[in-house]
């Protein structure tokens, strides 16, 4: 938190939009840190809340790191994932059809699947040793949701979490020459 928090602001300075940075809990995320929005329509959550995981864009940028026997090991007793709008994924077999491309993309979107009117998107925050221990993300009123707007705050995103990231002692060039190549 004492090296996001100053991150998170400059995130908020430059998307315009609120920041958030949690952690995951078993099949929660628990929001440790927030920036607010300057705009008067804006989208907040306690420091200390707790969200179910699969409805999130933070909670998916974290499920989408774990291997996928973690992953199924988490959600074994669940039929069914709660449902909190219209638009929640609740199979989780779909779920992690999503957690695929959110593999491919490095950024997780919730499209009201949280919230009606809030589009989130986020992205892992990793430590020196490489692991996901966090996720960080921008908030926003749908009536702000326009295309270009989308790819800025994804750049803004990126941006923020390498900066958070590599302040943890996260070395990203180690994890390219460690990638398997075609």
């Amino acid at each position: 938190v004492r090296h996001g928090m100053p991150i998170l602001r400059e995130l908020v300075n430059v998307s315009r939009e609120t920041s958030n940075l949690a952690v995951l809990e078993g099949t929660d995320i628990l929001y440790v840190a927030q920036i607010e929005s300057m705009e008067r329509l804006r989208m907040s959550e306690a420091i200390g809340n707790r969200l179910p995981a699969h409805c999130t864009s933070l909670g998916k940028a974290l499920l989408a790191s774990l291997p996928e026997e973690a992953f199924d090991e988490l959600y074994r007793k669940f039929d069914k994932l709660e449902s909190i709008t219209a638009h929640t994924i609740t199979d989780k077999q779909r779920l992690k059809e999503h957690l695929q491309k959110v593999r491919q993309d490095g950024v997780a979107y919730d499209f009201e699947e949280n919230e009606n009117g809030v589009v989130c998107m986020g992205t892992v925050v990793r430590n020196y040793t490489r692991q996901p221990i966090a996720a960080m993300s921008i908030s926003m009123p749908i009536q702000r949701l326009r295309g270009e707007n989308l790819i800025t705050s994804k750049e803004h995103l990126l941006h923020a979490a390498h900066r958070l990231s590599a302040e943890l002692g996260y070395d990203s060039r180690m994890a390219r020459a460690e990638a398997p190549r075609d």
